[in-house]
């Protein structure tokens, strides 16, 4: 560090009319030589080594070039002084401040769960599914279902597809269609009881007689039987007699098929219903036919089909939206209610809507041998009938000659009433 003293002493040694002597020129000489006695001005770096170690520096630093970062030991660079793009091998450290990083350049590690949306949008997702949970089977439009997937006992509205690998179907369950031939067998077991068609192995043999009920043996039946069988098909057609008269009965009256309750405030037809509802006190089932009597359009005041989780829909005979197909004095009889059960509702109206009006003047008929009568449902005794067949049939396997069975015939009733069941 310079000596300020010294350098005062040494001035006062060359003031004016003063005579230094030989040590004052030797003590000048040394402090203007000696960098340690230099306290002010600038040293030319003309007069500075090229190489200059020092403990320590401050000051403006600008002006140093060639500065080598791997000697920066200590501090933080500002952003300032880094370039707007950084290229580097690796970083490390905390990256929370980073902005608009690329995901196409995460090639390593796994996102944790707090670093994803809760909802993902993606147009494919890969990998194990195994812990997704709330996924919805409307999504599903490929690929095919692994059995295990699927419950034991699988209930469906409707299944369509090749079922040939189905089993243990249960013949009572088919309600429609009807079986090919080929699906039939070609012959029943005999128990006791029941007779079979002999196989074409067992006509070979001529072991059919004993064992099943072959073509010769029913035509040589046949033959023996031949008046007997007339006099029956006289009485077959004595039945179908009383079939015509009670289809000429049914023509006479305007009936619709009867419906299962009469709603009498509006129903909302077009929104499903998750449990159908109540009307006139009975619970609606899956398929029942309501006449529905009140809807803001009178013109839907017709016959309609209740459905459970979809829109009602017309019953077949009332899917007509054309008037002139409709005719006042169409009748139908409810079946159930607290308070229209077998109760007869007539259309009277057709010029402003449909109106229907409760029917208090229908004859009651009396039923005869053979034919049943419920409410307006006329039918043919089905017991009855079973019977008299039963004893055509035994009286021919028996060959007997059987007493002449003449069903009584209900007479023909006068068409007073117009009002009929179609």
């Amino acid at each position: 560090m310079p000596d300020s003293n010294k350098k005062q002493t040494l001035k006062t040694k060359f003031d004016p009319g003063d005579i230094p002597t030989s040590q004052d020129f030797d003590d000048l000489i040394d402090m203007a030589t000696n960098a340690t006695d230099i306290d002010a001005g600038t040293i030319s770096a003309n007069y500075l080594p090229q190489d200059l170690v020092l403990a320590s520096f401050s000051g403006d630093g600008s002006l140093l070039t060639n500065l080598s970062a791997e000697n920066i030991t200590t501090g933080s660079l500002s952003n300032d002084r880094l370039p707007q793009n950084i290229t580097a091998l690796s970083f490390s450290g905390d990256g929370r401040a980073l902005t608009h990083l690329n995901a196409d350049n995460v090639v390593a590690g796994t996102l944790g769960n707090e670093q994803l949306p809760e909802d993902i949008i993606a147009t494919s997702f890969s990998g194990n599914g195994s812990a997704l949970t709330q996924l919805d089977g409307g999504n599903i439009y490929s690929g095919t279902i692994a059995s295990e997937r699927l419950p034991q006992n699988l209930s469906l509205i409707s299944f369509s597809g090749d079922g040939s690998s189905i089993t243990n179907i249960n013949a009572d369950s088919i309600a429609t269609g009807t079986l090919a031939t080929e699906r039939l067998p070609t012959s029943t077991e005999q128990l006791a009881g029941v007779i079979r068609l002999a196989t074409a192995t067992e006509l070979q043999q001529a072991t059919h007689n004993s064992i099943a009920v072959s073509p010769s043996g029913v035509a040589s039946m046949l033959n023996t039987e031949h008046s007997a069988i007339q006099l029956k098909l006289d009485e077959k057609a004595a039945i179908a007699d009383v079939d015509e008269r009670i289809n000429r009965l049914r023509a006479m009256i305007k009936f619709k098929m009867d419906v299962a309750a009469v709603a009498q405030s509006p129903i909302d037809t077009s929104t499903p219903q998750v449990t159908l509802t109540v009307v006139d006190g009975y619970q609606l089932q899956e398929g029942d036919r309501v006449l529905l009597t009140q809807q803001a359009d009178s013109n839907d005041n017709r016959i309609w089909i209740a459905r459970e989780n979809a829109p009602w829909q017309l019953a077949t005979d009332f899917n007509d939206s054309a008037i002139s197909n409709l005719y006042i004095g169409i009748t139908v009889e409810a079946k159930y209610g607290e308070y229209n059960k077998n109760t007869y509702w007539r259309l009277t109206s057709l010029n402003d809507g449909l109106v229907w009006k409760k029917r208090n003047d229908l004859n009651q008929y009396s039923a005869g041998t053979g034919v049943l009568i419920n409410g307006l449902e006329i039918s043919l005794d089905t017991v009855w009938l079973t019977n008299t067949i039963q004893n055509i049939v035994a009286n021919i396997l028996a060959q007997q000659t059987s007493p002449e069975i003449s069903p009584e015939i209900p007479p023909e009733i006068p068409p007073e009433d117009p009002i009929v069941k179609i």
